[in-house]
């Protein structure tokens, strides 16, 4: 349990600093680091969506993530 929060704080952490990404960039530089498959990290990533931390936007090949605070100040 605990990897998997400290996992979710690295990827929170890039995506924030970042602004958005793609889930294969932000995959390769976690597996950089971590071994984690790739079914793994979609799990962590559908875990921070429903915890209201991200945004996923499905395209034809790619996720792009986004993080909440962003969305929601350039909505305002």
């Amino acid at each position: 349990m605990f990897i998997r929060r400290k996992l979710q704080l690295i990827i929170l952490n890039y995506v924030k600093g970042k602004g958005k990404t793609t889930d294969k960039e932000l995959f390769e530089i976690i597996r950089k680091e971590h071994e984690l498959s790739y079914q793994q990290f979609i799990s962590l990533l559908m875990a921070l969506e429903i915890e209201g931390f991200i945004e996923l936007h499905y395209s034809k090949d790619s996720i792009i993530i986004v993080p909440k605070t962003q969305h929601r100040y350039s909505s305002e």
